[in-house]
């Protein structure tokens, strides 16, 4: 695995999106703790992809493959492009808490139902909601809610940027 994802993923990604957009790019990064939690992940992606916010999609185990989510965390640290981190893990759920306390950057965090959990996914929400004090929080979604993270991050983004607070009210604030 190249020591160097991140900052080939956005060189190729920034220039595609300044030709599309016009605009300096800004993207979420989506990180799963292994395959079984993609179907969460789409979930935030087609939120995203809606709202048109970039985003940057991998697989980075904390126990299978810590090294890379360690390569991965610290050049997405330094990436002026990446604003803020999607993380799907289940069980211990590690992987959000451990981007939490090596990030400045938001984290939400969507709690998943492991091929071995007895607990349904609780397990893997109290992972998320008990990180220590200055720790890093990780702002923590419903179980299998990946719809609300992919909203959650847009609202970060739609902080500084009045067109993607116009689609958020359109798209998904829709009034009744």
């Amino acid at each position: 695995m190249p020591d160097r994802v991140i900052e080939n993923a956005s060189e190729k990604y920034v220039k595609a999106y300044n030709l599309f957009t016009g605009k300096t790019p800004r993207f979420v990064s989506v990180v799963m703790g292994s395959p079984t939690d993609m179907k969460y992940a789409v979930q935030a992606e087609t939120v995203l992809e809606q709202l048109g916010v970039w985003y940057i999609a991998n697989v980075r185990s904390a126990h299978r493959t810590p090294r890379a989510l360690e390569l991965y965390t610290e050049q997405a640290e330094i990436d002026p492009y990446i604003k803020l981190h999607i993380s799907v893990a289940g069980m211990a759920a590690a992987q959000p808490g451990y981007i939490a306390a090596k990030s400045i950057k938001p984290v939400i965090g969507i709690p998943s139902e492991g091929s071995l959990s007895i607990l349904g996914g609780l397990d893997a929400v109290f992972s998320m909601l008990q990180m220590p004090p200055y720790a890093g929080p990780v702002l923590t979604v419903g179980i299998k809610n990946g719809i609300n993270a992919g909203i959650a991050a847009a609202q970060i983004l739609a902080i500084e940027d009045e067109e993607l607070k116009l689609r958020l009210r359109r798209e998904i604030r829709k009034p009744e």
